[in-house]
């Protein structure tokens, strides 16, 4: 009766390791998607940089500050990849963006932080367009504020105000960011930007959209948008999360970025749009306020490793032998435990190492699913 019952658990576990097998198989196939063509220099037109990706980093942090070495460091890495990065603040250290950039032919869209305090605001308005003055050849525009009427924390009027007080500290253009529901409610501040910057995310639209026709949708925002404002327009983000939760039938995976950001760079170049990609690296403390998936809009990791190349086929995963060397040390260990203590069947040293494999696969893939979308240590 019980060598009945270990054939039947064998069968059973069999039938487990080979869905398993079957899934480690499938998410590491490569996936055709669309190569993009990308203009003459092969680069991203922009892309967000936000340093904060190391641990410990976020912009929360009381005395947080961006080392020149690492803003050095990371904008060498990001010009095999684009032309131009766009930055949300000059506090922090990222006031020498502009200067690194210089160096590197870079081109910058400077970010002025508008948040609650007005002494706060007044301070990053005057110091980003000092930083557009003094790099004229680099900085491209000053950006006064990003989803502030998103969040709330200023009104269309004070809004205004800040504009046009960047607009006498300086002759560069000058906009303000928001996603598009938000620009089409204040349209009236058209009057007081050089261009409308608007903010395209189909994931996080009220109603998310499935990244099949994500880009369809971006597309028919765009034309909206182009019936609504005389100014030029630039698309001031736009992505797709490789982790986390789905909305809806908005799904984040390294595929769904990739094909997303692949075929809008296509419609982009196509439609001649102007666009700034969000982001250039992963931030794990984003996390903390969005949900796991705030953490993964980057093209790069926090490691600063690629995700995928904007050639070519591309996989959801690349274990490589890992799972395998994994699961055959379940095995061993299983089947050897089991030995130790006294003889048993065929039945049941197969039994017991084929649920060892399950176990410690059922371990790596957990372990990865908490880094993945833990905050921190004590979660």
């Amino acid at each position: 009766m019980l060598l009945n019952s270990w054939k039947r658990y064998a069968v059973f576990y069999s039938v487990v390791l080979a869905l398993f097998a079957f899934w480690f198989y499938q998410k590491n196939q490569p996936v055709d998607i669309v190569s993009p063509q990308l203009g003459d220099t092969q680069k991203l037109q922009c892309i967000s940089y936000a340093p904060y990706y190391g641990k410990g980093q976020s912009p929360f942090v009381d005395g947080m500050h961006i080392s020149p070495t690492q803003i050095d460091s990371d904008l060498k890495k990001l010009s095999a990849l684009t032309n131009c990065v766009r930055t949300y603040s000059v506090g922090q250290g990222l006031d020498y963006v502009p200067e690194a950039a210089a160096k590197l032919g870079l081109k910058v869209l400077v970010g002025a932080w508008i948040g609650w305090t007005e002494s706060d605001n007044q301070k990053e308005i005057l110091l980003a367009t000092q930083k557009a003055n003094d790099y004229p050849d680099t900085v491209s525009a000053v950006i006064i504020g990003n989803e502030v009427l998103l969040r709330g924390e200023q009104t269309e009027q004070k809004m205004r105000a800040y504009l046009q007080l960047a607009k006498r500290q300086t002759h560069k253009p000058i906009t303000y960011a928001d996603v598009w529901e938000f620009w089409l409610s204040h349209h009236a501040l058209e009057q007081e930007v050089d261009f409308v910057t608007v903010h395209i995310l189909p994931y996080w639209e009220n109603d998310p959209v499935a990244v099949e026709v994500g880009v369809k949708h971006t597309a028919d925002i765009m034309v909206r948008l182009q019936k609504t404002f005389h100014r030029p327009i630039l698309i001031g983000e736009t992505g797709w999360p490789s982790a986390g939760r789905a909305r809806n039938h908005s799904e984040p995976s390294i595929v769904n970025q990739a094909r997303y950001i692949r075929e809008f760079l296509q419609k982009a170049h196509e439609q001649k749009w102007q666009y700034n990609v969000i982001e250039a690296v992963d931030q794990p403390w984003k996390r903390q306020s969005e949900g796991t998936v705030g953490g993964y809009w980057g093209i790069l990791s926090a490691d600063l490793v690629p995700k995928f190349s904007l050639t070519g086929a591309v996989s959801e995963r690349n274990d490589g032998v890992l799972p395998w060397m994994l699961a055959l040390l379940g095995v061993i260990v299983f089947s050897g435990v089991g030995l130790v203590k006294r003889q048993r069947s065929a039945s049941e040293i197969t039994g017991l190492s084929v649920l060892g494999a399950i176990f410690v696969l059922s371990v790596y893939l957990q372990i990865e699913y908490l880094v993945t979308s833990c905050r921190d240590m004590s979660e």
